[in-house]
């Protein structure tokens, strides 16, 4: 199998440490237990104000992920003949079966 994509988060998201400086004393004050992320958005929009995103490689690295999880569900990533790329198609395996069990009770071979 060869090697799909190389990602690595670190190299698109940067936080720079210093600018935690009074992170946690929100959770000194609330109890998170109580609430959902969700409602709260504390840390969401945290990240906003300290994080440098790469928002290019963002992108770049999204549409690698969409290709390998593609590539994943045809089957191409463990090099599946292409004939057998028509089984996974959701109504082609039904409607194959079918056809073989009709032609069987017609006394057909289902060989061409």
């Amino acid at each position: 199998m060869e090697k799909v994509f190389d990602l690595e988060v670190r190299q698109l998201i940067q936080v720079d440490n210093r600018k935690l400086d009074g992170f946690i004393e929100q959770f000194k004050k609330m109890d998170c237990n109580q609430t959902s992320c969700s409602r709260c958005l504390y840390c969401e929009k945290f990240f906003e104000k300290v994080a440098v995103v790469d928002k290019e490689g963002v992108k770049k690295a999204s549409k690698k992920v969409k290709d390998f999880s593609e590539r994943l569900l045809t089957g191409e990533i463990f090099e599946a003949p292409r004939s057998h790329l028509l089984f996974r198609m959701p109504l082609a395996k039904p409607l194959l079966k079918r056809l073989i069990r009709w032609r069987l009770k017609r006394g057909q071979s289902i060989r061409p």
